[in-house]
């Protein structure tokens, strides 16, 4: 069953914080998976609570009453760095098909991870096109010679192929909830490592 974005914030104050901060990410067009409001409100009061040596209950007092538009606009600032190179970036470079192959099957894992941490359990009519790209993208691994890429989609792959390379490494299964939960520390492993080489692949490929 699809999760609801506004149906994961809880009770309480820091609830109503975690819609605060849901609603101010919004309105910069940076809109958040559903629970991420609340993960990011929690993880916060934890760090104030650990920071001071007081209770995370205390500590939920300390927040400014701004804090929640103050977190969005500086995620935003970041956000911008981070994608500077993307919007700066211009015209296109040959890459060797295998390597833009692979950044493609990386690029189908970031959809799945997304859409399955948005709706939970993905329905047979997404997942079954989602494979069929896999397996297209599976044959083309093979072929020979190189393509035109425009390096602005290739430096964008390499951000999306980053970002879940670096979270599935630093994830537990004691400690994440989301899909990738159900895989061992073994296979989390494994497709950190080839999604972290797609984005270094991706870079490289846009010089």
């Amino acid at each position: 069953m699809p999760a609801d974005a506004t149906s994961s914030f809880g009770r309480g104050r820091r609830a109503e914080i975690a819609r605060e901060l849901h609603a101010a990410f919004a309105e910069l067009g940076m809109p958040l998976l559903p629970g991420r409001a609340r993960e990011l409100v929690d993880d916060r009061i934890a760090a104030v609570a650990q920071q001071m040596g007081v209770t995370e209950q205390t500590a939920l007092g300390y927040l400014p009453a701004d804090w929640a538009k103050r977190q969005a606009r500086e995620t935003a600032v970041e956000w911008g760095g981070a994608t500077l190179p993307e919007a700066t970036a211009e015209g296109l470079t040959e890459a060797d098909a295998q390597t833009v192959a692979e950044i493609g099957r990386g690029l189908a894992v970031v959809l799945h991870d997304s859409l399955a941490r948005t709706v939970g359990e993905l329905p047979v009519s997404t997942g079954e096109p989602l494979d069929a790209l896999s397996d297209l993208l599976d044959a083309l691994t093979t072929a020979p010679g190189e393509v035109l890429v425009e390096r602005r989609a290739l430096l964008t792959a390499a951000r999306y192929l980053g970002d879940l390379s670096d979270r599935l490494h630093a994830t537990s299964t004691s400690s994440e909830s989301g899909p990738e939960v159900r895989l061992s520390d073994e296979q989390r492993q494994h497709i950190a490592e080839r999604l972290g080489a797609a984005a270094d692949w991706a870079r490289r490929a846009a010089q």
